[in-house]
């Protein structure tokens, strides 16, 4: 292999390494924008739990413990 092409491939590679990152950066910031409003109503229906207990509310945190759940998932 000559040493032109080495450099094309090297060059190509460190291309897309960069392109990984930087996904991997967009989708940090998206997965922290996310967490946020959905730990606020975590928080929110945990208060709404020790008022009275209801099956409703009971179905919405275990829906939004999957959300959190498939957050965390798409971080790793």
């Amino acid at each position: 292999m000559e040493l032109d092409e080495r450099e094309s491939i090297e060059s190509g590679s460190h291309g897309h390494l960069s392109q990984l990152a930087s996904v991997g950066q967009i989708a940090a910031g998206i997965a922290h924008e996310v967490r946020n409003p959905l730990t606020a109503v975590k928080g929110f229906l945990q208060l709404l739990q020790q008022e009275a207990q209801h099956e409703y509310i009971d179905i919405a945190q275990s829906e939004l413990e999957n959300a959190l759940t498939t957050l965390n998932d798409l971080l790793q």
